[in-house]
């Protein structure tokens, strides 16, 4: 705001978040319109100014735009242009998480408590969110995050000052934008609304600051409370914590795969669609081509080199298998190749084999001749 051509520049950097996650349309858009509005009602900003800040935004955010309009019609087919691709999803499920899109009174009272149970009182999220002991925040920031909230918007609208006040209302819209985002969203966990913890952590140490100079003595107790908690989080998060949360990051599984792709003897790989915690091909395909450092010209068929290996074409040597779906016809289709299997799957095998080596949960393993 001191400086126009960062303002500007900016812009850049707003449209780029487009193309980062879904959400930046209803979010990134609602926050700049109403700090714009704002800006030109206490004349902070011309409207030149304004329009121009529009202009280089949408031009940035456009191809993005029109890829999520294109979805949102049915347009039924991708444009292409020399620089970039605007795709049609016609799978696509996302919009079905708007609550713009499906809207309904009780679906607006779930996503309120979810937002606010694991945001504000930071009751337990999906596992590998935050630890259930700590929360997000460590449980001892919640009344500073509340006190910093309140105190912090009551002296937003008594500010008198037009260039603190245009300061303090960014932070305050960034607040409102995150909460915006948790209502909208269906029904978020942490990570779908990370959005907000920017501005909840800074108004965390405003209610902190608050605390303190009310009850000087407060200072010493404060950072005994956040010293044990950190001392606490490190200890559990390096210890059990790593241990009980490696299944969620597919750590076996990424380890057995990559010993297995290093076993060039073998010309196929079957690698099974259960990562335990859940079963999903495509999961394990991705982690599969990330682990293995698979090159896109080999993905797509146009060369027989990966990370510098001369191998089989990518669809000769790389399967995704449900070995509960396809144990009949396991045998016949693994031959000589080798199979990558959790523990689990095999109880559906109903074939003689040998245990090449064992990986955690996992087992390299080929049929008996």
């Amino acid at each position: 705001m001191e400086k126009r051509r960062y303002l500007y520049l900016s812009m850049v950097f707003f449209g780029l978040t487009f193309y980062c996650y879904g959400i930046a349309a209803y979010s990134v858009t609602a926050f700049l319109f109403v700090f714009f509005i704002w800006c030109l009602w206490k004349r902070r900003l011309k409207f030149r100014e304004g329009l121009l800040c529009a202009l280089i935004f949408t031009v940035v955010a456009l191809p993005e735009v029109i890829v999520l309009g294109i979805n949102a019609v049915h347009f039924g087919r991708t444009i292409s242009t020399p620089l970039f691709t605007m795709p049609y999803f016609p799978d696509s499920v996302r919009s079905a998480d708007i609550l713009l899109l499906n809207f309904s009174f009780a679906q607006l009272g779930k996503n309120a408590w979810a937002l606010f149970s694991h945001v504000f009182l930071q009751l337990p999220d999906i596992f590998f969110n935050s630890i259930p002991a700590f929360g997000p925040l460590y449980h001892v920031s919640i009344p500073f995050v509340f006190a910093g909230i309140i105190v912090f918007t009551i002296q937003l609208f008594r500010e008198k000052n037009i260039e603190k006040q245009t300061r303090m209302l960014a932070l305050w819209g960034f607040l409102v934008t995150g909460i915006w985002v948790g209502l909208i969203t269906y029904e978020v966990n942490i990570n779908r609304v990370n959005i907000i913890f920017y501005p909840i952590i800074l108004l965390c140490a405003y209610g902190i600051g608050l605390a303190v100079r009310k009850w000087k003595k407060l200072w010493p107790v404060v950072a005994v409370a956040y010293g044990i908690s950190s001392i606490l989080f490190f200890g559990t998060y390096f210890t059990t914590y790593a241990e009980e949360s490696r299944e969620y990051y597919n750590k076996d599984f990424m380890e057995a795969v990559a010993e297995a792709d290093s076993l060039e003897e073998y010309e196929s790989l079957y690698i099974t669609g259960n990562l335990g915690w859940q079963f999903n091909r495509d999961a394990t395909e991705i982690l599969t081509q990330y682990v293995c450092k698979i090159d896109a010209q080999y993905y797509q068929g146009k060369s027989n080199v990966s990370n510098g290996r001369e191998l089989p074409a990518y669809a000769d040597r790389y399967h995704y298998i449900y070995p509960e779906q396809q144990a009949a016809e396991l045998v016949e289709m693994v031959g000589d190749g080798l199979l990558v299997l959790y523990q689990g799957d095999l109880q559906y095998i109903d074939f003689s084999y040998d245990v090449v080596d064992t990986v955690g949960d996992y087992l390299l393993l080929t049929v008996q001749n």
